[in-house]
């Protein structure tokens, strides 16, 4: 686990070895890449990986690095992912900055820069501490072998060779220069302005920046050819959910990120809601983010390696923004094979009226893919109310209350020098398969336990229920009279001993606070594990 990821070009390589080495004086862990990256895997994903895990970007701008891809790239991911940001400034201002790289400074938005005086990094090393603590960055234990080895890398010099190109990223010193091969070369920036012909403020947004971060992981070949060894079976998961139709459009809904003081179940719910409103619509057929992170961690996948290997034509991704007690939500859809953006919709208003907003991003996107709703879509799509925004939260308490997941760990497959990526095997409806028979029977007893309000039987169709759970529980039951629920949709994903279960639940009841009848729906998805022969519920909605 790394605290600080500092970005930089390899021209920068000085400056940003010297902020290694003052940052881990001052107990604070950082990851930079040529002392940190693996051989192997591309920078790429060398920094994703990177980024995932740390806290705080310090990201090094000068004049040579404006034009830098890698720099935009590495801004684009951590934006994404909510990483919050500290900018050093090599001979430029900040006004020189938001002149020549507009977009970086809306990336950067308002975190305070800080000058690199002629004086070095020494000069500015306290106040960068200072801040890098006022950002929530913790004091770890100082490493002496770690910083032997900065002073080491910066008495060695940048180990490339004087012809690589600047915006390429300096061999990791750990890595033999023939170790490593050289990523195809970029295409030029000019291509890919007309995208889908979106207009230049869509350009300049958040989905831009999404459609930029998958076009990257595309053309470096993130993901390899399914390579088997002789003999050996590629097949170590089965899904016995019925096949999509042939015309049908296959989304993939992922993580909306938060900006500003978004709390962590509105950007669940968010998500979900999409999930489910999407998942109605004709001729599409939703993956949920918990199939695609289950099929990741099952195969040591990437998430986009998992995702093509789903069939995902499209990703949804998107952000919730918080500012002035107004909501602003904006969702991206971003084709998988081009990597292009196609669609950026923004939508806006008040906490109440998140549903609302849901329900709008969902109807503009289905618009953009050339689908058309009848009334009767829009009347089973959209049935969510924002009057029922209460119960909502209170049900995804009963689902989120109780305890994190254990982490599936998968099967070290033998390759014999050969990478393996395991195929997911489908299976049509119809054919036999007791797991899936077991899995459903399983999820019958805990809707009849629900619908029952009885807690014995809960407990005893789950690994284990907290008091959370229980006290989640209890108030939503004590607020749904004459409680009816359905599950249907069922996606079931099977692979050995571990399983996952997505499927729609409705919930209908009147509301004791309100006295109105209520009718939830939400895309709920269950890790189950099987012990003695025996399904249980592992983990609801939240599988890593």
């Amino acid at each position: 686990m790394y605290e600080v990821f500092i970005s930089h070009i390899n021209e920068d390589y000085d400056v940003a070895l010297e902020l290694a080495l003052e940052l881990e004086k001052a107990r604070c862990s950082t990851w930079c890449y040529e002392l940190d990256a693996i051989p192997g895997p591309t920078y790429l994903d060398n920094t994703r990986r990177a980024l995932e895990q740390t806290h705080v970007m310090v990201v090094v701008i000068s004049m040579r690095s404006l034009g830098s891809r890698q720099i935009e790239r590495e801004l684009t991911l951590a934006f994404e992912l909510g990483k919050r940001f500290m900018p050093i400034l090599r001979d430029l201002s900040h006004a020189e900055l938001k002149e020549r790289q507009p977009e970086w400074a809306d990336f950067l938005g308002a975190a305070t820069s800080i000058r690199l005086p002629t004086e070095g990094v020494p000069a500015i090393a306290a106040r960068v501490c200072e801040g890098l603590r006022r950002l929530g960055v913790p004091a770890v234990k100082p490493s002496p072998e770690r910083i032997a080895k900065i002073e080491t890398a910066i008495r060695s010099g940048p180990d490339t060779a004087p012809s690589q190109p600047r915006d390429r990223p300096p061999e990791p010193i750990i890595d033999p220069p023939s170790s490593r091969t050289d990523p195809p070369p970029e295409t030029d920036r000019s291509k890919h302005a007309a995208k889908a012909n979106l207009p230049a403020k869509r350009l300049r947004s958040v989905g831009a920046a999404a459609g930029l971060l998958l076009l990257s992981a595309i053309a470096y070949g993130l993901w390899p050819w399914p390579w088997t060894h002789q003999g050996q079976s590629t097949t170590s998961s089965s899904s016995t959910t019925t096949l999509p139709p042939q015309d049908s459009l296959t989304l993939g809904v992922m993580d909306i990120h938060a900006l500003g003081p978004v709390p962590d179940w509105m950007r669940d719910f968010t998500r979900d809601g999409l999930n489910t409103v999407l998942s109605k619509a004709p001729k599409i057929h939703v993956v949920a983010k918990q199939k695609i992170e289950f099929v990741k961690d099952k195969q040591h996948l990437s998430e986009i390696e998992a995702a093509e290997q789903l069939g995902i034509a499209k990703m949804i991704s998107g952000t919730l923004t918080a500012s002035a007690g107004k909501f602003v939500l904006e969702v991206n859809v971003v084709d998988i094979k081009t990597g292009f953006l196609e669609d950026s919709e923004r939508v806006e208003g008040r906490e109440e009226q998140l549903i609302e907003l849901q329900n709008r991003a969902v109807e503009q996107l289905v618009e953009s893919m050339k689908i058309v709703l009848t009334s009767d879509d829009k009347n089973r799509m959209f049935a969510r109310t924002n009057d029922s925004l209460d119960s909502y939260k209170l049900l995804d308490d009963t689902l989120t209350g109780g305890a994190e997941s254990k982490p599936v760990e998968p099967k070290d497959h033998q390759t014999s020098g050969f990478r393996w990526a395991p195929l997911v095997s489908v299976a049509y409806a119809g054919e036999t398969n007791p797991d899936e028979a077991a899995i459903r029977k399983l999820l019958e007893r805990y809707r009849a336990a629900l619908e029952a309000k009885d807690f014995q039987q809960l407990a005893a169709v789950q690994e284990q229920m907290s008091d959370g759970q229980r006290e989640a529980l209890t108030k939503y039951f004590d607020n749904a009279n004459e409680l009816k629920i359905q599950f249907s949709n069922f996606d079931i994903l099977v692979e050995g001993d571990d399983a996952l279960a997505t499927f729609t639940r409705d919930d209908v009841f009147k509301d004791v606070r309100s006295g109105r009848d209520m009718h939830l729906e939400v895309r709920i998805s269950s890790v189950l594990a099987k012990q003695a022969g025996e399904w249980r519920i592992r983990a609801l909605k939240k599988p890593t």
